[in-house]
């Protein structure tokens, strides 16, 4: 797929093109102990998961959908560089995530947030983290932050069930 124009902002499927651009953005994230880091290799093995907004050709912002199992989902890796952020680009790479998970037919999806605001406007509701075990032992467990972490947890059903 062509970037997208000059001015426009498209928000679209990533490719492996892409890859290096989100661990860019990414690491400048982690830097400021905002997300989790990304590898080329790990962000190259996922890039079907991933959606960004392509901006004229550059990636301004991204997100990814990470599938435990057919109930549930996290949508994480969700960034916006600070030059493009209050377009409705956060907004809208959340509705792209959701959308895949509805075609997945990923009944919950969480996140993980310091921006609690931000995924309550999103119609995300406010959980405990130690509701989602399968997070907490496939990544949080691994963390310089365990058990201290300051992020707050959110859920949102999709309104999809999965298929028997």
């Amino acid at each position: 797929m062509p970037p997208s124009p000059p001015g426009r902002i498209v928000i679209r499927a990533a490719h492996l093109g892409d890859a290096g651009a989100l661990v860019a953005l990414i690491e400048g994230f982690w830097k400021r102990r905002l997300m989790m880091r990304r590898t080329l290799d790990e962000v190259s093995a996922a890039i079907a998961t991933f959606v960004v907004a392509d901006e004229g050709g550059e990636i301004a912002g991204c997100s990814s959908l990470f599938i435990y199992n057919p109930d549930l989902a996290e949508l994480r890796s969700l960034g916006v560089r600070e030059s493009s952020q209050g377009k409705g680009l956060g907004k809208a790479l959340v509705d792209a995530t959701l959308a895949e998970a509805e075609k997945l037919q990923v009944r919950r999806v969480f996140a993980l947030t310091l921006e609690t605001a931000f995924f309550e406007r999103c119609g995300f509701q406010r959980i405990e983290k130690n509701l989602l075990p399968e997070k907490i032992w496939r990544d949080c467990i691994g963390c310089e932050s365990f058990p201290s972490c300051n992020e707050t947890a959110y859920i949102k059903t999709t309104g999809r069930t999965p298929s028997a």
